[in-house]
C-alpha cells in the first residue's frame, strides 16, 4: 500500500503491476490475478485494472528485481497475451499465456 501512495503501478489498459521487496526473500516472485470485477488503481489512462501482476524481490537483490519487472511490463504491453490471459478459463491456461509470454519476451 505503501508503494502506491508513491504512484500508480497502473501501466494502462487494465494492466497493473504493484512491487515491492521483502526483507525475509531469498528470490524474487511474482503473482498474477485476472480479476472478474475491475478495479481503479488511479491509471494515467483512466481505465480500470482487471490484470494485476505482482512482483516481490529481496531486499538487496535491486538488480533481479528490476529486470523482472522490466520483462513483465515488456510481456504485458502485448495486446496479445493480455488478450490470452483475459480469455484464460483455468489456471493452466492462464500459465500457458505466460509461457508464451516468456518465450516471446526472451
Amino acid at each position: 500500500m505503501r508503494r502506491e501512495r508513491l504512484g500508480s503501478t497502473a501501466i494502462g489498459n487494465g494492466i497493473a503491476i504493484p512491487h515491492a521487496v521483502h526483507q525475509d526473500l531469498t528470490r524474487t516472485v511474482g503473482i498474477i490475478a485476472v480479476l472478474t470485477s475491475l478495479v481503479d488503481f488511479d491509471a494515467q489512462d483512466r481505465k480500470p485494472v482487471d490484470i494485476v501482476c505482482l512482483v516481490i524481490g529481496p531486499q538487496n537483490a535491486d538488480n533481479d528485481h528490476l529486470k523482472c519487472l522490466s520483462s513483465v511490463a515488456r510481456s504485458l504491453r502485448e495486446v496479445a497475451i493480455c488478450d490470452q490471459l483475459r480469455a484464460a478459463k483455468t489456471p493452466n491456461e492462464l500459465l500457458g499465456c505466460l509461457g508464451n509470454a516468456g518465450d516471446e519476451a526472451a
